[in-house]
C-alpha cells in the first residue's frame, strides 16, 4: 500500500522545467495584437506554452500537432496565459495558440513553436504482463478507451462521469472524485481512468479517513484497469488531504 498525505504536490508533468523555458528572446517577432509566445518548451511526454494576453480576445484554442487541447488545459494567470499538451510521444511538436474575437478563431494573430518531446525514464517500473502502467500507452500517449478526468477545487465535487457498475456492462452516473473511485472499486469498469488535477484543490466533501483512497476488492481482486493521477502544470497541489493506493496493479502518479 502506497500513502500520501498531507500537502502533497501531485508530480506534473511540466512542472519544475519552466524556469529553463525558451525565453522570448528564442521566438519570432510578432505584430501589436498577435499571440506573443514568452515560453515554450517540451518535456516527459507533455509540453506546455504561456503567452501574454490579447487585447479583445476573448478566449484561446490551442493546438498540439493539428489536435486542439481540452479547454481545461488552458488556464489565465497574473499577466499571462498557459497551456499544457499531455500525452505526447518523444520527438518533436508544434504548439499552436489561436486566439478568438468575436467568438471566432483570428489565425491572422496566431503563434505556434515547436518543441521536443521527451520519452518518460520507466526504468524500475512495476509493469504487469509487460504493459504500461497507468492510463497511458508505453510510448505516452493516453490510452484510446480511457476515461479521462479534470479536478480542480471547483470541480472536486461535481465531476461526473458514467461507471460501468455491472457484468451486464450497464453503467451508472456517478459524481465527486472519491465516490468515482468507490464506483470502480468493483472492478467491472476495466477502462484506464486518467484523473488530471489542475492547481490548489482543498478536501473534496467525501474522503476516506481524510484521504482519496484509490483501491480494489481485496488483495485477490486488485484494481487494475490502469490508472493515472496526474497533475497538470506547475502548481497542483493537494492541500489538507492525501492519496492512499490499495490493492491496485498499473497505477502511476506523476
Amino acid at each position: 500500500m502506497q500513502i500520501i498525505r498531507k500537502r502533497i504536490a501531485a508530480v506534473f508533468c511540466c512542472a519544475a522545467l519552466a524556469a529553463g523555458a525558451l525565453p522570448a528572446a528564442g521566438l519570432p517577432a510578432l505584430a501589436a495584437g498577435s499571440v506573443r509566445l514568452t515560453a515554450a518548451q517540451g518535456a516527459a511526454e507533455c509540453a506546455f506554452c504561456e503567452w501574454e494576453p490579447v487585447a479583445g480576445a476573448s478566449g484561446y484554442n490551442v493546438y498540439a500537432d493539428g489536435r486542439q487541447l481540452d479547454s481545461m488545459l488552458i488556464r489565465q494567470y497574473s499577466g499571462y496565459f498557459r497551456a499544457d499538451a499531455v500525452g505526447l510521444k518523444a520527438g518533436s511538436h508544434t504548439l499552436k495558440v489561436v486566439p478568438l474575437l468575436n467568438g471566432q478563431e483570428d489565425s491572422a494573430s496566431a503563434a505556434e513553436q515547436t518543441v521536443t518531446v521527451t520519452a518518460h525514464d520507466r526504468s524500475g517500473f512495476a509493469f504487469v504482463n509487460g504493459s504500461a502502467s497507468g492510463a497511458y500507452n508505453d510510448d505516452g500517449t493516453l490510452k484510446s478507451n480511457a476515461v479521462v478526468l479534470y479536478v480542480t477545487n471547483d470541480t472536486k465535487d461535481s465531476v461526473k462521469t458514467d461507471v460501468i457498475t455491472d457484468s451486464k456492462g450497464g453503467k451508472t452516473t456517478v459524481t465527486g472524485i472519491q465516490n468515482i473511485l468507490t464506483a470502480y472499486q468493483k472492478g467491472t469498469d476495466s477502462r484506464p481512468l486518467d484523473i488530471r488535477c489542475i492547481g490548489n484543490i482543498t478536501d473534496p466533501a467525501v474522503l476516506m479517513d481524510g484521504d482519496l483512497l484509490l483501491k480494489g476488492s481485496g488483495a485477490s481482486k486488485r484494481l487494475s484497469c490502469g490508472v493515472t493521477v496526474e497533475g497538470i502544470g506547475k502548481d497542483t497541489v493537494f492541500n489538507g488531504f492525501g492519496l492512499r493506493i490499495a490493492n491496485c496493479s498499473g497505477v502511476e502518479v506523476r
